[in-house]
């Protein structure tokens, strides 16, 4: 019985490394996507917290126009802060599409691959079954015919 060997194992081999780096990239981009999401929901946080300050300072009684001119600048600041993680995070969406689509190609190529090392494996049993079964059948013509001489030669 031979031993069965996939003549691609070196490039299924390979192919599952590039597999397994595309998925990591992957995920390095939606762990990036998720702090970037945190962070968005941070500013939204502190700009609400800074609107209810606001408005709780511009109730009844004497305004403190530096404190209001403050608050209207990091609320600025806030604005750009949010706006530049929007478009941070819509470039990182690109980036992320287009990760997971080489690794869903990178997947495709794997299972190709897969297939393949499949079917010639199945392949190899059948022949080698085939041998077997041949290799039985002249055992048995064999055992008959050593039956049959030594019944002839009996008196």
């Amino acid at each position: 019985m031979s031993k069965f060997q996939f003549r691609l194992a070196t490039l299924q081999k390979l192919r599952e490394m590039a597999r397994d780096e595309r998925r990591a990239q992957l995920a390095e981009s939606q762990r990036a996507d998720a702090a970037l999401e945190q962070q968005q929901a941070d500013v939204h946080a502190e700009q609400t917290r800074l609107q209810i300050e606001c408005r709780t300072s511009g109730g009844p009684g004497l305004l403190n126009l530096a404190q209001l001119f403050e608050a209207q600048r990091y609320a600025e600041s806030l604005r750009c802060d949010a706006e530049t993680l929007q478009r941070d995070r819509q470039s990182l969406a690109v980036e992320i599409e287009r990760r997971r689509r080489a690794a869903i190609e990178a997947d495709r190529e794997v299972r190709s691959l897969e297939k393949l090392r499949e079917h010639q494996w199945a392949a190899h049993r059948q022949i080698e079954e085939r041998q077997t079964v041949k290799r039985l059948d002249e055992s048995a013509a064999r055992t008959a015919a050593v039956a049959r001489f030594l019944q002839d030669d009996e008196p």
